[in-house]
């Protein structure tokens, strides 16, 4: 611990909790040495009483210092601390906080769930009806912005690819047609863009 400042630990903790997460649930044989490794890393930082405190110093943005325990807990971790400050936060009507764009609103219901933190699985068709993905009619017309949210749209939807994304063909081909089709050429996007 220490080094950089503490909303940028908690980012990079909650990065390599999710990592490490998705490692231990895949099981992939070459990694099996390396991951105790990587637990007991994120865990130290988890227990900076520094890191720790965040999401109770600051309950409006809780969630963002949640992530890197709820990966943890996905694991089997459990802290009584985190617990006791889930909880506050839940009795607090703060856990949920309404002040995030859409797929946002996707990664913490999927943290919650994948950690066990919620039992029933979220209504990801529903929650997913706001963001770029579903809303945006093209994608010549998303920005760098936009193309992040679809991107992070589709990890928490398909469980970062252990499922099926329940999307419609439609929506799929909208996600990457033009990924896949370099041959558009500037007339066209510029076209779009005066029909948008």
């Amino acid at each position: 611990p220490g080094g950089l400042p503490d909303e940028w630990r908690v980012k990079a903790c909650g990065e390599l909790a999710l990592v490490y997460a998705y490692l231990q649930e895949w099981r992939h044989p070459a990694l099996g040495e390396h991951l105790p490794a990587w637990r007991t890393f994120i865990i130290e930082h988890l227990e900076d009483p520094v890191l720790a405190q965040l999401a109770r110093k600051r309950p409006a943005i809780a969630f963002a210092y949640l992530i890197p325990y709820l990966m943890l807990r996905a694991t089997g971790y459990r802290s009584a601390y985190y617990e006791e400050t889930l909880a506050l936060l839940r009795r607090g009507n703060q856990l949920r906080a309404a002040e995030v764009v859409p797929y946002r609103v996707l990664e913490r219901e999927h943290a919650l769930w994948k950690s066990g933190w919620t039992r029933d699985e979220p209504r990801w068709r529903l929650l997913a009806r706001a963001t770029v993905l579903l809303r945006c009619h093209h994608p010549l017309a998303w920005d760098d912005e936009a193309a992040y949210s679809v991107t992070h749209t589709l990890f928490y939807l398909t469980d970062f690819g252990n499922r099926d994304a329940h999307l419609s063909l439609s929506e799929l081909q909208r996600a990457v047609e033009f990924g896949f089709a370099p041959d558009k050429s500037p007339e066209q996007a510029e076209a779009y863009a005066r029909e948008v």
